[in-house]
């Protein structure tokens, strides 16, 4: 099976979707806002997995888009389930350690945590 492998960087969709991904992500760790955080976080979660998988695509083509996408939805559920953001202090914890079950306090403010969405 020969691929052949396309490169998006030229675009200037390509370089604002980068952009706008940045941007969006830096929302989630600086802002203070916890009930938004909350209310965006299922959806910010759903457009980078197609995001990813778009670029996929336009990149390797299908087989590539298909990888990425499987790969997007098993970390969109990771970050659903380990990521929370503080009532208290609106603050974003995220916990990847596998090993041991998600926070149940801040580290920040040490009050207790709220599930992410």
């Amino acid at each position: 099976m020969n691929t052949e492998f396309h490169d998006p960087s030229g675009s200037v969709w390509f370089w604002t979707a980068v952009v706008i991904v940045f941007g969006v992500s830096a929302f989630f760790q600086i802002s203070h806002d916890a009930e938004l955080k909350r209310k965006l976080w299922p959806g910010w979660l759903v457009i980078t997995g197609l995001l990813f998988t778009l670029f996929g695509w336009l990149v390797g083509g299908l087989p590539i888009a298909a990888v990425l996408l499987v790969g997007s939805v098993l970390f969109g559920i990771l970050n659903y389930k380990r990521v929370q953001f503080c009532g208290s202090c609106g603050r974003t914890v995220n916990s990847f350690n596998l090993g041991q079950p998600p926070p149940t306090v801040c580290p920040f403010c040490s009050q207790s945590l709220g599930r992410a969405a």
